[in-house]
């Protein structure tokens, strides 16, 4: 008899902890609407209010990077794939770069460059940007064959797998370490007419009256290194604003996709690895205006990020 109000009240508990998931499944399911309906108004106020981020990164801390070379066997004389993974496992961007080659003719001595970024959807800009910046780091001259007549032609195409924030960065670097994976094929050169072999060795079956030249490594005499940042401004917390309602301005290192769309402007900064005072490219696009003092802080994270960067290209060159 002493035993029914024990299963009473065990059963009683089993429906208090069944209705406390039923609660927090629908608390979970309304903050996610709630995300995707107007990021603006709620992920600020429950991650960023408490100095962190969507994936638990601090503000001035960037993703984890990695940078695979030589991840395509064929079909590309070089190649890299690029991953920069949030604390999360869910704000990631990949990114894999290939380079083919053809023989063309050259304007002057040098050969050529062409980038090709995919999907193409809405990405003319940062195909344009990509080119203009790795045109402006190649030495083309080591990509001539005959002067004036014949010189390699390199395709480098970018292939974006999933984009998550800060992709140019992602293209960028992936597109340098394919470059420092590219080996230009061995050729012969006989009447004036240029042919590839398939390696080294079939040079010692040519003919002596044959020219023929050695595969040879890419030399790149710039290592463009970059860092893109988010800003927005957030409400100040009592804390730090002396209970006033006052906004402060925020830096967000490498933003990821949710990141980005919140954020009221963006900078992106291309130093030199092998000079890290050389400044290659620096844009910005947003309604927040930037100082002097925004400036400096801009440079000295690209400069810590580039230090951070450089060993990766360098271990996979």
């Amino acid at each position: 008899m002493l035993k029914a109000p024990a299963q009473k009240a065990s059963s009683s508990k089993s429906h208090e902890l069944g209705s406390a998931d039923v609660i927090q499944e629908w608390a979970d399911a309304t903050l996610q609407t709630a995300l995707s309906l107007d990021p603006n108004a709620y992920i600020p106020e429950l991650f960023w209010a408490h100095k962190t981020r969507p994936d638990g990164r601090i503000f001035g801390q960037a993703r984890q990077t990695t940078i695979t070379p030589g991840v395509l066997q064929q079909n590309a004389l070089g190649s890299a794939l690029v991953k920069l993974t949030g604390g999360s496992g869910t704000s990631n961007t990949h990114v894999l770069a290939g380079v083919t080659a053809d023989i063309g003719q050259p304007s002057a001595n040098q050969g050529d460059l062409k980038v090709t970024l995919t999907p193409s959807n809405n990405n003319g800009p940062l195909e344009s940007w990509l080119q203009r910046l790795l045109l402006q780091v190649m030495d083309l001259e080591q990509l001539g064959i005959i002067p004036g007549r014949a010189a390699f032609g390199l395709d480098v195409t970018i292939c974006i797998l999933n984009p998550n924030g800060s992709i140019a960065d992602a293209c960028l670097l992936a597109a340098v370490g394919a470059l420092q994976n590219t080996a230009l094929p061995p050729i012969v050169v006989q009447e004036g007419r240029v042919y590839t072999l398939d390696n080294d060795a079939q040079q010692k079956e040519l003919p002596e009256s044959w020219t023929s030249f050695a595969s040879q490594t890419l030399n790149l005499p710039v290592i463009p290194l970059p860092l893109s940042m988010g800003v927005m401004r957030i409400k100040a917390s009592k804390e730090d604003d002396n209970n006033n309602n006052e906004s402060k301005q925020q830096w967000l290192v490498d933003p990821s996709g949710e990141e980005e769309e919140v954020c009221q402007g963006a900078i992106t900064v291309v130093l030199d690895g092998l000079d890290m005072d050389n400044i290659l490219s620096l844009d910005y696009q947003g309604k927040v205006s930037m100082d002097h003092a925004d400036l400096a802080l801009a440079l000295r994270m690209a400069k810590g990020r580039a230090q951070e960067l450089l060993p990766l290209l360098q271990l996979g060159s």
